[in-house]
């Protein structure tokens, strides 16, 4: 394989790579993270959806949300107990609310 060949087609694969992702990061409108700052362990959750039982239960710590959503967390499973309503991403919840976070809904408009 020549240069100019081998140059095409690391630019079509990395192309195609970036455009995987982007497709990925666009299905999720709120992702969940295990540590501050967006790090560690994360579960996303598309458009209007909700999760009851999360995998994260008690251990989310950052919270990324989409313009135009709004990430409803609550305190106990099943969306019961106190709630609070995060309108942008945050990378600390708060002291309050570290660790503290059972199941959630994204709201978006």
């Amino acid at each position: 394989m020549g240069m100019k060949s081998f140059a095409l087609m690391a630019s079509v694969v990395g192309s195609l790579v970036v455009f995987a992702s982007t497709a990925a990061d666009a299905q999720q409108a709120c992702t969940a993270y295990e540590h501050a700052n967006y790090k560690g362990w994360s579960f996303g959750v598309g458009t209007n959806k909700s999760v009851g039982n999360s995998k994260l239960n008690n251990v989310i710590t950052s919270i990324k949300v989409v313009s135009g959503c709004s990430f409803v967390a609550y305190s106990e499973n099943n969306f019961r107990g106190p709630s609070i309503t995060f309108k942008k991403s945050v990378p600390y919840v708060g002291k309050q609310w570290d660790n503290a976070i059972s199941s959630y809904r994204c709201v978006c408009r």
